[in-house]
């Protein structure tokens, strides 16, 4: 459970400590590398170009897995579950890229890992489909990128996704709707900061962090279809997971869905501002 600490800073020293932070990752992972384990993994038409392959060796000298980085790649490049017979195990690196424009996850991948800032301010639009494969989407993994629908697929109950702190905050093309998070899902503090999702709806078993849904309007709305308020606050840390939104919470465990929070019109929650790590 996430802790319940109020961050301190002011909520301009995000955007300002995640660039300072980004310009080495830009630098190193989005440049023309190359690489004999490149290959275009599926590539799109506008390319030319090709994703890069790391090697993540075992005993020093064989690849076990791979992890993906952009390389040259350009356009819609599709990520495989295998190369060569070895899984793929991460990706990352594609901070502020804007040579590729979606990336379409083979959805029987295993145990994969969207590492942090993969995809921080990157041009990629359309649709982001995460496999059930995916165990862990990193901090700032899509921080302000451009994806403007975003689905989960269905995995069984047993096999949990964590979501870091501010994955998906400042997803300002994001208009969509999720209905379908996996059951177990960590939700990180600040996750989705100011995304201009139109509804979310949290299943059972989560577990949600500090101001997850942080600048939040009205016109927005969570949904807590098998919990009470209580039972939320009580699971999430009391009013904390709600810090900074004023999007309507309805709970439909009757057969109307039904408002709980705010009663008798809006409220302003607390002011918090999100951190860094």
């Amino acid at each position: 459970m996430k802790s319940n600490s109020r961050p301190g800073s002011r909520l301009g020293i995000l955007g300002m400590a995640a660039a300072v932070a980004l310009a080495g990752l830009a630098a190193a992972g989005c440049g023309n590398s190359s690489s004999p384990n490149g290959d275009n993994g599926g590539a799109h038409e506008p390319g030319p170009g090709s994703l890069v392959f790391e090697p993540i060796l075992e005993m020093g000298t064989n690849a076990a897995a791979y992890r993906v980085r952009p390389g040259t790649a350009r356009g819609v490049v599709s990520i495989p579950a295998l190369r060569g017979g070895i899984p793929i195990r991460s990706i990352g690196g594609f901070a502020n890229n804007t040579a590729v424009t979606g990336i379409n996850f083979d959805l029987s991948i295993e145990r994969l890992e969207i590492e942090p800032n993969a995809f921080h301010g990157a041009a990629i639009d359309g649709n982001i489909a995460i496999p059930k494969g995916v165990f862990k989407i990193g901090d700032f993994a899509f921080y302000g990128s451009a994806i403007r629908v975003l689905t989960f697929a269905p995995r069984p109950d047993d096999e949990h996704i964590e979501i870091g702190s501010s994955a998906f905050a400042e997803t300002r093309n994001l208009t969509s709707s999720i209905p379908n998070l996996p059951n177990g899902v960590t939700i990180g503090d600040f996750a989705f900061h100011r995304s201009t999702i139109e509804n979310i709806t949290i299943p059972t078993g989560a577990s949600v962090g500090v101001a997850a849904f942080h600048g939040w309007t009205a016109s927005q709305r969570i949904n807590i279809p098998y919990v009470t308020l209580s039972e939320a606050n009580t699971a999430w840390g009391g009013a904390a997971w709600k810090e900074g939104s004023n999007a309507p919470i309805f709970n439909n465990a009757s057969p109307a869905a039904v408002q709980v929070w705010p009663l008798g019109g809006t409220t302003t929650t607390a002011a918090v501002t999100p951190r860094l790590r």
